[in-house]
């Protein structure tokens, strides 16, 4: 079976297509019923996605996906006195706290052993995406950064943004952006605003003074279609 973007294409013993229509394109093979414990369709192949989409969207998509330089670096930003938005510690998970995702993914948060679990599944789709935000109103003029201690279930990139209000831009808000990578040993990172860059290419500097939230985002950007995993936040705050 041949899928773009997650849909079915068409199916056979043997597949051959030629297209225009820009997408993500994968294969599935399935071993023959009369192979399979108990007559199901089991699965031999699921390849990984070959991407068909014009230079456009492929410039873009190679920008999102260049790695920004580790945020430990800014070892200055560690040192100064921060401001507290969450430990994760006693108490009930802040109801500010919400999982944002496209449709075809899934997305939890909960509190565990005085941290922020989010347990995310990306759909096959190459739009899919998963985060769990703060979706509230600040001023962070005053701050420089975002500093938080991070792990996760296996060497992995995601994405900090920060959406400011905006009237020209879709839905009002602009969102910028930088990676971070985590892995199996908790790590600081920090996010310096002055490093964060935005996905529509249109430069300038982040308005500070309109922040409507914080996100830790997961996509195709910096995982392949289809990715399971587990992020793990604590102690987060903004640095002055």
């Amino acid at each position: 079976m041949l899928l773009r973007n997650g849909e079915e294409v068409t199916r056979g013993e043997r597949i051959a297509h030629t297209t225009q229509a820009a997408g993500a394109y994968r294969v599935e093979a399935y071993l023959d019923r009369r192979w399979s414990p108990g007559g199901n369709a089991t699965p031999w192949i699921l390849s990984n996605p070959i991407a068909l989409f014009p230079p456009e969207e492929l410039a873009a998509r190679s920008r999102r996906a260049e790695p920004a330089p580790d945020a430990a670096e800014d070892v200055g930003l560690l040192s100064t006195a921060r401001a507290v938005v969450d430990d994760f510690g006693s108490g009930p998970l802040r109801q500010a706290w919400q999982v944002d995702k496209s449709p075809d993914a899934e997305g939890s948060i909960r509190q565990h052993d005085g941290s922020l679990r989010f347990g995310f599944a990306l759909g096959p789709g190459a739009t899919s995406h998963a985060s769990f935000c703060d979706w509230t109103e600040r001023d962070l003029s005053p701050y420089r950064g975002l500093v938080f201690r991070v792990r996760s279930d296996r060497p992995l990139r995601f994405d900090v943004q920060v959406r400011t209000t905006q009237g020209d831009s879709a839905g009002g808000v602009r969102v910028w952006r930088r990676s971070v990578r985590s892995g199996g040993e908790w790590r600081w990172a920090v996010v310096p605003f002055a490093s964060l860059k935005t996905y529509d290419g249109r430069g300038g500097r982040p308005d500070l003074r309109h922040v409507r939230g914080v996100y830790l985002h997961v996509d195709e950007s910096n995982l392949p279609p289809a990715s399971r995993g587990t992020l793990w936040i604590d102690d987060l705050g903004f640095g002055s």
